[in-house]
């Protein structure tokens, strides 16, 4: 036989290598597939577990649900496992939560509202309340005043003086005599004139005018000190002084920081005594009495104010 028959039968592959052939090709193929469905399980084991996490969340969650349900627009027979609920029952029932979440949520912002409005009034009442207190603090000293009057006209004279603070009285014109000369005569102002002209002299009169008959406690918190002494004494000691006896040593005696004093006055307040008696308040002991004690301390020695709380508070 020729050499190049024998050559072409040597390269003709036998049934057997054929079949070792396919059975290696097989086997990469079973590995391949081993190996997804490894990774097929895998998945399938976080897949689940996050089933059971969300199925332990419905659990929890859709009885609570189930329980704020509006019962008569949503009746539900009794289940074993709220899970098995419909979906779609589910849906429309947290869309009705939802918008009666909404419309309480306005409900809320007009109760807001409305508490801010109580609050304004509140405020407003408070301040015609101070002004109030004013009038009869100097109603009370204009009256002991009164008593003490040693003439009759005296006391007339006090108690018209009275009628014009408190409004009661409208000034009377003197009556026009014959060959009265221009200077001597009375041109009584209208009405509303006149009003606004105490109420002007009212508001910018320093207060107090006079003692009252009864001091108050000196035990009295500072919230409630007469709005003009503690502008009395925001006047005084916001003013800084190069001794150091304003608002900052009054800070420091009750116990402010000194890096908030900084801060303060980098901010260029104008009442930056405000802002200490605002921090002040909060404490139990920021009474009257302090405040007075502090006003006369060395440090301080704001005579002035502290005087004006004598006055009115029982303080020794």
């Amino acid at each position: 036989m020729p050499a190049g028959g024998r050559s072409k039968s040597a390269k003709k592959l036998s049934p057997l290598d054929i079949a070792k052939e396919e059975a290696a090709k097989k086997q990469t193929q079973i590995e391949e597939l081993t190996e997804q469905l490894k990774v097929l399980r895998e998945e399938l084991d976080v897949r689940s577990a996050e089933v059971e996490r969300l199925r332990k969340k419905l659990h929890t969650i859709l009885p609570e649900i189930l329980s704020h349900r509006d019962r008569e627009k949503f009746p539900l027979e009794p289940v074993d496992d709220p899970i098995d609920v419909d979906a779609e029952y589910v849906r429309e029932m947290i869309y009705m939560l939802v918008d009666d979440l909404y419309i309480r949520r306005d409900k809320r912002s007009m109760v807001e509202q409305r508490i801010e409005d109580l609050e304004t009034r509140v405020t407003e009442q408070s301040l015609n309340y101070q002004h109030i207190v004013r009038k009869n603090l100097s109603s009370m000293a204009s009256i002991e005043e009164a008593l003490e009057a040693k003439t009759p006209a005296d006391m007339q004279r006090i108690l018209r003086n009275l009628k014009k603070e408190l409004l009661l009285e409208k000034p009377v014109p003197q009556t026009k005599l014959k060959g009265t000369p221009p200077s001597d005569s009375y041109t009584r102002p209208s009405k509303s004139s006149h009003t606004m002209d105490i109420i002007h002299e009212m508001e910018n009169t320093p207060f107090p005018l006079t003692k009252p008959l009864r001091k108050q406690s000196g035990d009295t918190h500072i919230r409630y000190l007469l709005p003009e002494i503690k502008q009395a004494v925001c006047n005084e000691l916001s003013l800084e002084k190069k001794t150091g006896g304003d608002w900052r040593a009054f800070a420091q005696r009750i116990g402010v920081s000194t890096e908030t004093i900084l801060f303060w006055r980098r901010l260029n307040l104008k009442n930056t005594m405000e802002q200490v008696l605002t921090f002040w308040k909060d404490s139990k002991g920021a009474t009257v009495r302090m405040l007075h004690r502090h006003l006369k301390s060395p440090e301080i020695y704001a005579l002035i104010p502290a005087k004006l709380i004598s006055d009115f508070y029982k303080v020794d």
